[in-house]
This record gives C-alpha cells, structure tokens and sequence, in this order.
C-alpha cells in the first residue's frame, strides 16, 4: 500500500506493521494487485491515533454504559432475496452480515465477487469478496455519469451515499463512517476486539478474541490479494467508498492477533468483505 495524508479527519497518523499469512488457491482477476507480505514482514499499515480527554480505561468505561445490542428490522434484498441482520451502533444503522450478492458484470475479474478459495460454502458463511470496483458498481458509475473509477481511473468523484453494490436504502460506508462507528466504541486501538465476532476467529495468546459487545459480528472472512486467497480466519478487510488515488482506495482491518483496527489504503483490484449502512 501506498503512504496517505489525512487532509481533514482528526486522526494522526504513524505507520506500523500487520502480517500476512498466504494460502495456495489462485484467484482469476484481470488487472495487478497489490502485494502482501509474509508473516515475517511488514506491510504499510496505517493507524489512527485519537487524542483521549482521558486514559483509556476512563474511555472504556465512560462508554460501555451506551454499548449493547441493538438490532434494527432485517433488510430483505429484492435483487436475490437474500435477508441480512442489521444493528444500531450510536446514530448509525449497520449490516449485522457480511454482503452476499453475487455481483457480475463482464468478465473482468474486477467487475464481479468471489467465495473464498471459490468455494460456495464460504460464501454462505462469511459472504462475498469485492474488488473495490465491484463495491462501488463501476460499470454503473461509468455508464451512468461517465465517471472513471475503475484501475488508473482520473475523474473519480463518487456521489454522497453511493448504494454501490448495496441493497437498496443502504450504502457502501466512508472512512469517516466508519470512524464515527470506532469512535463510538472507544478508538482504533480497542474497537476491534468489540467488533469482532466471538468464535469464527482463529485463537492465540494474545488475549485478543472478539467480546462482540454491539454484534456487529466483523468475520475473519479473507481476502484476495496479489492473485491469491489469503487468511481466512485470521483477517477480515471491509472497503469503504473512499477513493485514496488512480490505484488505491481505503479499507478497514482487523486481525486475529490485535485488539485495534487499521485504516489502510489498498489495490482496488483486491478483493475484501463489504458491510452497509443505511441511507
């Protein structure tokens, strides 16, 4: 991944390193895809750092009195008749599931999903992956405002709540939204312990496993990358609508072996999870 500015979030930045585990399988893509490294070495991963009125303790607490479960009605997605979970975290309405609508449009392997490892179960189980150019409906954004937001595209400026590939209502979340949902729960440093789901992810000694206090359920679904699958119950990256630059977008992380998430910007022909919020 490329370096990144903030220009206006209130987030500093500093680098750090997140490690990457790479299975066998092959995913048929057209296009480059940005590399991920080993587990021995580091990738350019961006943290967020808050500025806390309070320790973080005082955070924790001062916030767990607002945090539960709170579902809101189940979306019923006319396109296939799929039907999502869904929650309410502060003043945000999110899926509660990974997307699963096989999206398909050419042959391209950045204009359609995937099932990880091409394997359907998978999909009934963590959903499916989306190169960004999927997520955003590019095909749509091209044929219907002439608006290249594809790989190298020049003229990228995606319209306030684009539904992209989302059911109707909801919309591909920003960075931003996605930051005010960390926010809510405390910071990037400890949100992701209470996003993560509690059992699908692999375990270590870390004390990291997911207390899924909001059940929001993030899943450790993988992702594709370089041409290949990688760490399915270890890693899950969500995409936001965010364009970073010609090749890159920004996505979210989470890992098995840490407790907080990461922003990071990605190769738009990766493929990784996505999750709504409503409009």
């Amino acid at each position: 991944s490329s370096s990144m500015k903030e220009s206006s979030s209130s987030v500093e930045q500093s680098g750090t390193s997140s490690s990457m585990k790479e299975s066998s399988s092959s995913v048929e893509q057209s296009g480059t895809s940005s590399s991920m490294s080993n587990d021995n070495s580091s990738s350019s991963t961006f943290y967020s750092s808050f500025e806390e009125s309070s320790s973080s303790d005082n955070v924790e607490n001062s916030s767990s009195s607002s945090i539960g479960c709170i579902y809101g009605n189940p979306i019923h997605d006319i396109r296939d008749g799929q039907t999502y979970k869904t929650v309410k975290i502060g003043e945000q309405e999110w899926m509660a599931e990974n997307l699963n609508f096989n999206y398909k449009k050419g042959n391209a392997g950045s204009s359609r999903s995937y099932c990880y490892g091409k394997i359907d179960t998978n999909c009934d189980k963590y959903g499916r992956l989306y190169p960004w150019t999927a997520a955003i409906d590019s095909v749509h954004l091209d044929s219907a405002f002439s608006m290249k937001c594809g790989y190298h595209g020049k003229n990228c400026s995606i319209p306030k709540d684009w539904k992209g590939v989302c059911p109707d209502n909801w919309h591909l979340p920003t960075k931003d939204e996605w930051l005010e949902m960390i926010t809510y729960l405390g910071s990037l440093e400890n949100a992701g312990k209470k996003l993560k789901s509690v059992n699908e992810w692999i375990e270590n000694s870390n004390n990291t496993r997911g207390t899924d206090d909001v059940c929001f359920a993030a899943l450790p679904a993988g992702y594709t990358g370089n041409y290949v699958y990688y760490n399915i119950g270890n890693r899950a990256l969500f995409w936001s609508v965010d364009y970073f630059d010609e090749k890159n977008a920004y996505a979210v992380e989470f890992s098995n072996n840490a407790n907080s998430i990461s922003i990071r910007n990605e190769s738009t022909y990766d493929a990784f999870s996505i999750r709504c919020i409503k409009n």
